[in-house]
């Protein structure tokens, strides 16, 4: 019979939970009370943590306990995450009594301790957190991992953690974290944005954006982009973090010419983000014309996910206004470039953008019919292979027809007569549940057609 793992042993004989049980006595660990306190407090713990009486527990005897906890996690991953996933399990309560502010406090000066204890602990029990997401768990487990790090307030604790305890180069493992809670579940979308607040976190926020490693800006930048996206309620909130302690957005060009091309993707798909359900950041835009400027250099820029993401947030400045018409002329060439573009949503994105700069006004139309926007709109429109390409030209086509002189250019390429053929086109019938998707989209586009045709009509052939 082959040895039974020493990992093994200590979950089947018991050892593991006496372990956790008899920390949390020492440490005098409390089940959360039921009057938790206000959110709004300065303290983000749920209550108060008794300091530790070093006599029964030493600051290594704590760090040993947690590398063994790490040890045992790593080897037995699919039988310790269970006990995450239950906010009141012994295990649960003493990780985040570990992680509390207090205790970190406590650890940081006390005597046994030493100069960088508060940090390495908050790193392992980081790491023990990190667990669920390691490996290929349940949906049900997950959600309930979720749940209880949301119940115990783990974003907060991280958060304020990172910012007092850790150095630059120490922040991958809990910024990533934090990402993957607020990515992960809609319910840490709230409580992050109020533990920036509360926490005074903004600045460390703009500080880490600003020269912190490659994974940590690229995790703040996922973050805010997916806060603004939720909701516009949030663009004010990121809009502090960027404005830097200097208030000149000069942080919104660096990260757009970075070095790497994943942060000036996702630095564009968050700008593009702020202004997906707002206007708030024209304003910004308007008065700090660079900023722009850096952003329509993205559209030729040579990696795709940097055209596609910064042909969105090109659209979405044109979006709700004509306020940004002005700044937003020289892109005009460049999205007709990007109408050809090897990336089907990149296409997409650059037809609808062209069409949203003759949505409020005709500023832009000379400058579009110079560059024959309208002519590469109509032939995307007519012969592109896909079909969520052609439905955001037929609508950019629709958007352009609100101002005369454009629609007289689809007149005068006879575009009632290449959409009419269009319509004569047969579709195939459906025959999988693939063919059946693309089918509603050929009737999108049928349908795209159709009203185009009636509005050139109704002005007169």
């Amino acid at each position: 019979m082959s040895e039974i793992p020493m990992s093994r042993l200590y979950l089947e004989s018991g050892i593991w939970n006496v372990l956790w049980h008899r920390l949390a006595q020492m440490l005098q660990v409390r089940p959360p009370s039921a009057n938790l306190q206000d959110m709004e407090s300065e303290e983000e713990d749920m209550q108060p943590v008794t300091d530790p009486d070093w006599a029964l527990v030493s600051p290594q005897g704590i760090m040993a306990i947690l590398q063994i906890g790490i040890s045992i996690f790593s080897k037995e991953t699919f039988q310790c995450v269970p006990s995450l996933a239950k906010a009141d399990s012994i295990l649960s309560l003493t990780v985040m009594h570990l992680l509390s502010g207090q205790f970190l406090q406590a650890l940081s000066k006390g005597s046994l301790a030493g100069p960088n204890m508060a940090s390495e602990a908050m790193l392992n029990l980081t790491q023990i957190c990190c667990f669920p997401f390691a490996v290929d768990m349940n949906e049900d487990l997950l959600i309930g991992v979720y749940s209880s790090f949301y119940a115990n307030n783990l974003l907060s604790k991280l958060l304020r953690g990172s910012m007092k305890y850790l150095q630059a180069d120490q922040l991958e493992m809990p910024v990533g974290l934090m990402s993957r809670l607020v990515l992960g579940d809609p319910n840490f979308v709230l409580q992050f944005a109020e533990s920036v607040l509360t926490s005074n976190a903004v600045n460390f926020l703009f500080r880490i954006v600003s020269s912190g490693p490659l994974s940590v800006v690229c995790d703040i930048i996922s973050i805010c982009s997916h806060l603004v996206r939720s909701s516009p309620d949030y663009v004010e909130l990121v809009l502090q973090v960027f404005q830097g302690t200097d208030e000149d957005f000069s942080v919104l060009e660096t990260i757009l010419q970075h070095p790497a091309a994943v942060v000036r993707s996702r630095s564009c798909s968050m700008m593009g983000n702020m202004m997906k359900h707002s206007d708030a950041f024209y304003a910004v835009l308007a008065q700090r014309t660079t900023i722009v400027k850096t952003l329509e250099n993205c559209l030729h820029d040579e990696d795709a996910t940097v055209r596609k993401s910064s042909s969105y947030a090109v659209g979405n400045a044109g979006y709700h206004s004509a306020e940004l018409y002005p700044v937003l002329r020289p892109a005009i060439p460049f999205l007709i470039t990007l109408l050809s573009d090897p990336v089907a949503k990149t296409r997409a994105n650059a037809a609808s953008a062209l069409g949203n700069l003759a949505l409020h006004a005709a500023d832009l139309c000379e400058d579009l019919t110079k560059h024959k926007a309208v002519d590469s709109v109509l032939e995307v429109a007519c012969h592109d292979s896909q079909y969520s390409v052609q439905e955001c030209a037929l609508a950019s086509l629709k958007s352009m027809c609100d101002q005369s002189p454009l629609r007289n250019v689809l007149q005068s390429l006879k575009a009632i007569d290449k959409l009419e053929h269009m319509t004569h086109l047969s579709t195939p019938r459906p025959r999988s549940a693939l063919i059946a998707r693309k089918s509603i989209s050929v009737t999108t586009v049928m349908q795209h057609c159709h009203k185009l045709i009636k509005i050139l009509e109704s002005s007169g052939r």
